[in-house]
Order: C-alpha cells, then sequence, then structure tokens
C-alpha cells in the first residue's frame, strides 16, 4: 500500500514536472516572437557606437532610447572584446602604441572630427579580413589620420603593400608621423589628391586584393564604380565600404522630418539635419545599387555604423 502511494505520488510529480515543463517552452516561445517583433519594429540601434553619433527620428514613446543605449553598452563591451582594443590596453610598444597615439593625436588636432576615425571594432575586423584574404595589395580611399591604415599594415604579409589616398594634407600629416614610426611603414604610399583623379590616374592592369573605402560617403558609388570599372580589384578581392548605415538614417522606414519640423530648428541644427539627410539618401542609394550589382556578390553588415564587405566574383 505504501509502495502504491509512492508510486502515485512519483507519477504525480512527474506529470506536473512536464506540465511545468511544457508550460515554460511555450513562455520562452512566446518571449522569443515578441522580441523578434520587438527587434523588427525597431529602427537601426544597431548604428551606434562608442564614438557614432545619434539617431535620425522620433525615438520617444517605444522603448527605443533604452534599446540604443542597450546597444551602445553591446558595442562597447564587442570593441572591448576585440584583439585592437586588448592591444592598445595591454601593450606599450609596437602597433598598439602607435594607434594610440593615433586615436591622441586625432582628438587633439582634430577634435570635432574624431567620429571619422574607425573605431577599434572594425580596425579589428578590418585587420582580420585583410590576414584571412591574404591581401598583398591594398587600396584605402580615404587615409585621415592613419588608424584604419596601421590596423591593416600590421595584416600584411612581408611583401605586401598600401596605397592610401586622401585630399586632406593635414590629416595625412598625422598618418605619416605614425607610419615614420612603424617597423613596415615603407610599405605605405599616401597620395594627397581628389580621390576619383587618383583612381584614373593608376596605371590600367595595376591591381589590388582589398580595397576600403571610408570618405565623401555622397561620392560612394564613384569610388566603388571606378575600381570596379577600371579593373582595379582582382577577380575574388574584396572592397569593404564603411558608414553605409549612417546614424540609422537610410532605408524607407526612417522616418523624415516634416518641412514645419526643420524650420522650427536652430539655424546649426537645420544645416546638419539637411547635410545629413543628404548623406543619408546617398548611402540608401549607394546600398541598392550594389546589392543589385551583378559584378559582386555583398554583404551589409550591422556593426556600428554598417559595414559593407563585396567581393568581386565577375572575370574579365
Amino acid at each position: 500500500m505504501m509502495l502504491g502511494t509512492t508510486m502515485v505520488s512519483s507519477c504525480i510529480l512527474l506529470l506536473s514536472l512536464g506540465v511545468r515543463a511544457k508550460a515554460r517552452c511555450r513562455m520562452m516561445g512566446q518571449l522569443r516572437v515578441r522580441l523578434r517583433s520587438r527587434m523588427f519594429r525597431s529602427r537601426a540601434s544597431f548604428s551606434v557606437g562608442a564614438a557614432g553619433g545619434g539617431m535620425g527620428g522620433d525615438d520617444s514613446g517605444d522603448g527605443i532610447e533604452t534599446r540604443e543605449a542597450r546597444a551602445m553598452q553591446l558595442y562597447d563591451y564587442a570593441a572591448d572584446k576585440s584583439v585592437i582594443t586588448r592591444e592598445e590596453i595591454s601593450n606599450k610598444d609596437g602597433d598598439s602604441a602607435i594607434l594610440s597615439q593615433i586615436r591622441r593625436e586625432t582628438a587633439d588636432k582634430f577634435p570635432g572630427a574624431v567620429h571619422m576615425m574607425l573605431g577599434p571594432l572594425e580596425a579589428s575586423l578590418l585587420r582580420i579580413l585583410v590576414a584571412i584574404s591574404g591581401a598583398q595589395k591594398i587600396l584605402e580611399i580615404g587615409t585621415f589620420t592613419g588608424y584604419s591604415t596601421v590596423s591593416m599594415l600590421s595584416a600584411l604579409p612581408c611583401n605586401g603593400s598600401i596605397l592610401s589616398i586622401d585630399k586632406d594634407n593635414r590629416c595625412q600629416a598625422v598618418a605619416q608621423r605614425a607610419l615614420d614610426r612603424h617597423t613596415f611603414g615603407n610599405k605605405v604610399e599616401l597620395i594627397c589628391s581628389d580621390a576619383i583623379d587618383a583612381l584614373n590616374s593608376i596605371p590600367q592592369h595595376s591591381r589590388f586584393d582589398f580595397v576600403f573605402i571610408d570618405a565623401d560617403k555622397r561620392r560612394y558609388w564613384d569610388y566603388y564604380d571606378t575600381v570596379l570599372d577600371r579593373d582595379l580589384i582582382n577577380p575574388g578581392g574584396l572592397i569593404v565600404v564603411d558608414n553605409v548605415l549612417f546614424r540609422g538614417m537610410v532605408g524607407s522606414e526612417v522616418r523624415i522630418k516634416t518641412q514645419e519640423e526643420v524650420d522650427k530648428m536652430a539655424v546649426d541644427e537645420r544645416k546638419t539635419y539637411q547635410r545629413h539627410t543628404k548623406i543619408a539618401q546617398a548611402l540608401d542609394d549607394f546600398n541598392v545599387r550594389v546589392a543589385a550589382d551583378p559584378r559582386t556578390e555583398s554583404l551589409l553588415l550591422p556593426v556600428r555604423d554598417g559595414l559593407t564587405i563585396a567581393r568581386r566574383t565577375e572575370t574579365r
């Protein structure tokens, strides 16, 4: 009798556990559905980072600000776990010291343009892409102060080289000082010129394995198209483009402010908003055209301010 009671109790307990487990599974499934729904409803909070700016549009009343704050925390967390951040923190010599120098000098000389410098997470990704692609010849369109240049330089093979273009000689002077300190700085050639002029002056049949674009956002398609049209990249080569999500302002679902709202802005704020809107429209057009381009296969990553990786597929 006692044994039978024990067996019945055990069966009841097992049934109870099974019911609870099923209920827990249902709850988790419902939670996942709600989370997916919220993720799809939210705008591109992924485009804000430690060195990024705010978002476009009206974010009030939907909890988006909380998600943006969390996105920033996750960006910082990911950046802290990435190779370049770890090296900058732990090392005193070599590439890490040079990258730290570039960051400090950029903040000192161009305090209003620090956000233009590549973040450590993207710089780490860039370095790894260069390394795993086995790229020997790199073309950089947009040197700025050289942070991305040095990040890629550390992944180059012994016979590798970088050609880096920028029209601002003040910024390139910072990059040149950093390269002068680098053991392999002589592998980099800096060209101070308009990018399209420089691209058109590169001898025909001078192909690169890897192209990084981070210059005038409104001319991104011109840079990308010229590289492919002039056959400046090898089949299978990579074209990496930064800032393609531009503050989350790209895409038809982004709310554009009405003219009445724009008119109420302060003069400087209005000019900034109008400039950002034009850049976002140009980048949206660029993203659409790259996605449809049969010359490459591409992937747009929501890393910080957006990063496109395109691989040339056509041969000539």
